[in-house]
């Protein structure tokens, strides 16, 4: 090494540690993701994830309210090539949502396609119906998780945040 650069090799290592990066962070209603911590918090509360259930989160987060069909999913997560007839996909979904937790119903099912991850989860009304998202027949508004919901007027029932198949 020449003594100009032995010289200046402590300078160079001193900026590289002054110049933090940026986190990647991504925040969707109550989801708190820190990509490079590999960290997922709903509604402040830490949810411990395996490696998987965490890139596959990650891929629905980096794409909100864009379907991200089965076999793509097998390619991006699993390094799987697309075409084959598992249930892994499905099975690693339902595993999120449950530990997701109230916001496991931002997993959407997008029947014969795949799935996506909206901020606005699909709603159930108590006695199970898909009510999908909006308006249903004559309502008044509701909140679920901060975002304007219907709610059936005058029938007492409520709309809970569920993973519904839409």
């Amino acid at each position: 090494m020449s003594t100009l650069a032995s010289a200046h090799a402590p300078d160079l290592d001193r900026s590289l540690e002054s110049t933090p990066q940026p986190r990647r962070i991504l925040d969707l209603g109550p989801l708190h993701i820190d990509v490079d911590a590999c960290r997922v918090h709903v509604n402040g509360q830490e949810v411990p994830l395996t490696w998987l259930e965490f890139q596959l989160l990650v891929t629905f987060a980096e794409r909100p309210d864009r379907v991200q069909p089965r076999g793509q999913l097998l390619t991006e997560v699993w390094r799987v090539k697309p075409g084959n007839t598992t249930r892994t996909v499905d099975t690693h979904v339902k595993r999120l949502r449950d530990k997701l937790g109230s916001a496991g119903g931002m997993i959407q099912t997008v029947r014969g396609v795949g799935y996506r991850l909206s901020e606005l989860p699909s709603v159930q009304d108590v006695d199970g119906r898909c009510t999908g998202r909006g308006t249903v027949g004559r309502t008044r508004q509701g909140e679920l998780h901060g975002h304007s919901v219907a709610a059936p007027s005058g029938q007492g029932r409520t709309l809970v945040g569920l993973g519904c198949p839409l």
